[in-house]
């Protein structure tokens, strides 16, 4: 079995607008992997449309077996996250 974690890169703004195309993109990540780790620390963020994106790719990727993560989080999305009280459900990790 594969256990490399490949690691994708994000950037770009996410809002409204733009979030279904993020979610496709990422779907597209996960498919045949075991681990993926979306690096966010470029990702720009206008609302909280990142938290129903980041809940909803990692929810497939949990159905597909594929373990998901997300580092380089700036403490604006901890911070939308914590709000929205999915801090402790998203397997996310802060800048360092």
């Amino acid at each position: 079995m594969n256990t490399q974690t490949d690691c994708v890169a994000m950037t770009g703004l996410v809002n409204i607008e733009s979030v279904v195309d993020y979610r496709d993109k990422m779907m597209a990540e996960i498919v045949g992997k075991t681990r993926v780790a979306f690096d966010l620390e470029t990702l720009e963020l206008d609302g909280s449309a990142v938290i129903a994106l980041l809940v909803d790719v990692l929810r497939a990727a949990k159905k597909t077996g594929v373990n998901v993560e997300y580092q380089g989080c700036s403490p604006q999305l901890m911070k939308i996250a914590a709000v929205n009280g999915v801090d402790n459900i998203l397997p996310l990790h802060p800048l360092s």
